[in-house]
């Protein structure tokens, strides 16, 4: 399958802690949103500083905050980014916050690698070089 990274804004949560204040959510909508993110297998990113993107009704009796923006990843995409890095930036300009996500792409050291025979290595003549390997390295014979 093909790696997916869905960032916006998906007006639902996916738990009762995803928001503050205000009417609860209904639990319909909740299960029918982890429903989707399940049949899709898409996973959620975790926010780093506020947990919240959303907000109406800030300083009076009926405020309410919300993650209502996300990150949704596949494994795929997890598997290529193993270490990503969702960030509230909690710049309150608008009702949303930005939010920023870094992926880190993982790089694999140059440790010691497996080591990889290819067949065509047995057609070579290797007689004369400054390395020679025993006869029982080679299954073809000499004519």
């Amino acid at each position: 399958m093909l790696p997916w990274c869905l960032v916006g804004d998906m007006n639902n949560i996916v738990k009762h802690e995803d928001k503050r204040g205000g009417h609860p959510y209904r639990m319909w909508m909740i299960h029918g949103f982890q429903e989707v993110l399940d049949e899709c297998e898409l996973n959620d990113l975790e926010l780093i500083e506020y947990p919240y993107t959303w907000e109406r009704g800030h300083g009076t009796a009926n405020w309410a905050e919300i993650k209502l923006d996300r990150v949704l990843v596949s494994k795929e995409f997890s598997s290529i980014f193993a270490e990503v890095k969702l960030t509230n930036l909690g710049i309150n300009t608008f009702d949303h916050s930005p939010i920023f996500l870094e992926p880190v792409k993982v790089v694999f050291s140059a440790g010691i690698k497996a080591f990889r025979f290819e067949n065509a290595w047995l057609l070579l003549d290797c007689r004369g070089s400054l390395v020679s390997f025993p006869r029982l390295f080679f299954t073809r014979q000499d004519k």
